[in-house]
């Protein structure tokens, strides 16, 4: 077809500008990224980083030991 041509003449295109060094494919491998359920203020940017200033966690409230107790 039509569309497997153009595919084939396409690649051999990319092979024979990348071989003179005339291209360079430039792209990024996307990873999956794991956090804190209690993590909040995550999101990401147009490029797939996170924007770190954002992050914070929620305070954790410290309950004062009874008299009784150490």
């Amino acid at each position: 077809t039509d569309a497997e041509a153009r595919a084939t003449l396409y690649e051999a295109l990319e092979s024979e500008l990348v071989a003179r060094r005339q291209l360079h494919i430039l792209y990024e491998k996307p990873v999956e990224a794991a956090y804190l359920p209690s993590l909040r203020g995550v999101s990401w940017g147009a490029q797939g980083w996170v924007d770190l200033r954002k992050l914070w966690f929620p305070p954790v409230s410290v309950d004062e030991p009874d008299e009784g107790e150490a």
